[in-house]
């Protein structure tokens, strides 16, 4: 007769618990918090070799990426990342009229800084079961954009041509990304941000079909939250 007694009552401290936390992971959303993030993926480079036409297609492109970054919040929509990232391009020579056609073209090191605004997409009043600021449990799951520049240095290795060379450049950024939060302080992320340069040889040769080189990167991450002191109206 105890033990069933027991069931009700914790049930009903199961209860009190997921009510409590999603009070204060609500709260924590609504203040000025930092994330303290990392993220791995893949990067994938667009030039004068590959992949800036249907007909030079080079998918194993894709090399490894490494960033990381500190984001805060400064309004309900929007936040303020500062964030680095380390990055391998290369490509094979995917020019039909070559020579080359199939080897390995180049290989740059890169790495870049870059200031982007994020706009939460779930913040909005119109999606409120996307929203942080709603009860249901579907709202530690958030949807964003990100925008902003940055500059770059390159390290250029091409090995068709022979030519070896350091680039320093700016770049255009734009992207997408979701959040999803496991607890207080945990979140995890996925991104795929892409980036215009103002190069034309990250990958040591100029000639292309587009005016500047392009590369993206998609990852996955972790970020700690630290919860802020001001509540955000």
């Amino acid at each position: 007769m105890k033990s069933l007694l027991l069931v009700p009552i914790l049930l009903c401290l199961n209860i009190g618990a997921f009510a409590q936390s999603h009070r204060s992971l609500n709260l924590i959303e609504k203040t000025n918090y930092f994330l303290i993030g990392g993220n791995l993926g893949l990067a994938y480079h667009s030039g004068g070799y590959a992949n800036q036409s249907l007909s030079k297609i080079d998918i194993t492109a894709a090399r490894p990426a490494l960033t990381g970054y500190l984001q805060t919040k400064i309004s309900k929509r929007w936040h303020i990342r500062a964030q680095g990232s380390l990055m391998m391009l290369t490509a094979k020579d995917k020019r039909s009229d070559s020579e080359t056609t199939g080897q390995k073209a180049f290989r740059t090191y890169l790495f870049d800084v870059a200031p982007l605004f994020i706009y939460d997409l779930g913040v909005n009043k119109r999606n409120r079961k996307r929203s942080p600021y709603s009860k249901r449990k579907g709202s530690l799951f958030t949807w964003y954009l990100m925008g902003g520049t940055g500059l770059f240095v390159a390290n250029v290795q091409n090995y068709v041509g022979g030519i070896s060379a350091n680039k320093v450049g700016g770049t255009l950024n734009g992207g997408i990304g979701f959040r999803y939060t496991l607890s207080e302080n945990w979140i995890l992320n996925a991104e795929t941000l892409g980036r215009m340069s103002t190069s034309n040889d990250l990958d040591g040769y100029r000639s292309q079909a587009l005016p500047v080189d392009l590369y993206l990167t998609g990852q996955i991450g972790v970020a700690y939250r630290i919860p802020g002191m001001r509540i955000l109206r």
